[in-house]
């Protein structure tokens, strides 16, 4: 690589030096790498916030911070159309709480408009999805098929309309 150039100024041919002191050629990558990482840095700012936004987060821990009656380990759907896995459906006396990597949902049992029986479009087990008052998508729990009969079982004895036909889903 040539570092000269030519320029033709009024006539008379200039040997210039083709450096710059602005950015040293050592730090260029540096530089690009910092504006990626900012920028994905910004990106999940603003998808974390559209998330909190989005997503319902009412209050069913107990006032004393006690546990769950009941907490279970699988998988989750939370606003988009693909599965969380090492999701954590905890079970409150107040109502339910659903936590997959990056995201959080928990709603009280009245917010619940029905809990569905549903079964995946590959027969890994079954799940249940959460039905909100007010929300469009639904907060979807997976799991084994007995687990999650006594998920609406226990939904049913809260007051939730529960629908155990096993609807399918993609």
């Amino acid at each position: 690589m040539d570092d000269h150039v030519v320029v033709l100024n009024g006539g008379v041919l200039h040997d210039l030096p083709l450096s710059s002191t602005l950015v040293p050629p050592s730090t260029a990558p540096w530089i690009l790498f910092a504006f990626f990482l900012l920028t994905a840095v910004a990106l999940w700012a603003l998808f974390h916030s559209w998330q909190q936004k989005a997503l319902p987060h009412s209050p069913v821990r107990d006032a004393a911070g006690g546990r769950p009656f009941l907490e279970l380990v699988g998988g989750a759907r939370i606003l988009v159309n693909y599965s969380i896995p090492f999701a954590r459906l905890r079970l409150w006396e107040r109502g339910i709480s659903l936590s997959a990597p990056g995201t959080t949902a928990s709603l009280t049992w009245p917010e619940i408009s029905r809990a569905v029986l549903i079964k995946p479009a590959v027969p890994i087990g079954s799940g249940v999805e959460f039905q909100a008052i007010g929300y469009g998508l639904p907060i979807i729990y997976w799991g084994r098929r007995a687990v999650c009969l006594e998920v609406l079982d226990i939904c049913e004895q809260r007051g939730v309309p529960v629908d155990r036909k096993g609807r399918m889903r993609l």
